[in-house]
């Protein structure tokens, strides 16, 4: 597993129960372990990478970078896509999203803007 599960089978469970867990209803900056405001300078130069469930969420973006890690994350329109539920349930429980080419529909998503280094860690993840 490449970020640590609880030790506790309830706080396993809590975990897997909160999913996909809070975001931020606006474009963010996640540094020193939270979400703060963004510029455009902050994403310039990173690989975009669509992030929906959980991977959105400044909460799961601390457990799998940590959190000394900044990542921008802005939020998108995404078109002819929705998000629904995988047909998995990840290793801490929880059933994760996915997308659905869906013609005629449209989702609202974040974006995550990854270095090099961190993009290595999300396929990981």
């Amino acid at each position: 597993m490449p970020w640590q599960l609880p030790q506790s089978e309830v706080d396993l469970l809590a975990l897997a129960k909160s999913y996909p867990y809070p975001a931020p209803r606006t474009s963010y900056l996640f540094a020193d372990g939270e979400a703060g405001p963004i510029s455009r300078a902050d994403y310039m130069g990173r690989v975009p990478v669509l992030a929906h469930g959980s991977n959105r969420s400044p909460a799961q973006l601390k457990r799998k970078f940590g959190a000394a890690a900044e990542i921008p994350v802005t939020l998108a329109w995404l078109a002819d896509y929705d998000v629904v539920y995988s047909a998995h349930i990840t290793q801490y429980g929880a059933v994760a999203s996915t997308l659905l080419h869906r013609p005629g529909t449209r989702v609202r998503l974040a974006v995550t803007w990854l270095d090099e280094a961190q993009l290595i860690r999300m396929h990981e993840t």
